[in-house]
């Protein structure tokens, strides 16, 4: 499949007479069915070979985030691999958290997500990583965030859930609880 979506960003950049109808479908089917780095190579590609402006920015942005996901993910491991933070009473053992912030509020929310970051446990051996949530990717099925939720799978993480959004309620941070039908094994 991977090779498939190549072929088809290929014969798109290459096509003479091209626009949006053509672009925004491979653009969105790479973002959805390719891994990285792949996914963001590829989106890259489409950002400078798209000819319609919003094709061009919606694949440059989530090229971008998808990027940053990936490097921060790697160097996150690498940095919780070498270092141990204050207990904060959180236990959340091997369970990984993505704190996602929107872009729309990143002036007020990114110190939050930082700070919350922080509270880590030094028993707990799960990722902890802060992450910018684009105005593009919330469009997309299965996001749309406007308020702080904490999204997890029941019934296995309604308790770690539970006392992540205690913990953050002490910190002023008020969360919704979102349970999920998706399953995401340890990652909330």
């Amino acid at each position: 499949m991977t090779l498939d979506l190549y072929l088809e960003v290929k014969k798109i950049i290459e096509k003479k007479n091209k626009g949006p109808r053509e672009e925004d479908p491979i653009r969105v089917l790479v973002e959805s069915l390719t891994d990285d780095p792949f996914r963001w190579k590829l989106l890259q590609v489409l950002a400078i070979g798209a000819t319609a402006p919003e094709a061009k920015r919606a694949a440059a942005e989530t090229s971008k985030y998808y990027e940053e996901d990936m490097l921060k993910s790697s160097i996150q491991s690498k940095i919780s691999a070498q270092t141990n933070t204050a207990n904060s009473g959180i236990s959340t053992g091997q369970i990984n958290l993505d704190f996602f912030y929107c872009e729309s509020q990143r002036g007020t929310s990114e110190p939050i997500v930082k700070a919350v970051c922080n509270l880590k446990g030094k028993s707990d051996s799960g990722r902890w990583r802060p992450r910018l949530l684009t105005e593009s990717i919330n469009q997309q099925p299965g996001y749309g965030i406007v308020n702080s939720e904490i999204r997890f799978t029941t019934p296995d993480e309604r308790g770690v859930a539970k006392s992540i959004a205690n913990a953050l309620r002490n910190k002023g941070v008020d969360l919704k609880y979102h349970e999920t039908a998706y399953p995401t094994p340890n990652y909330i």
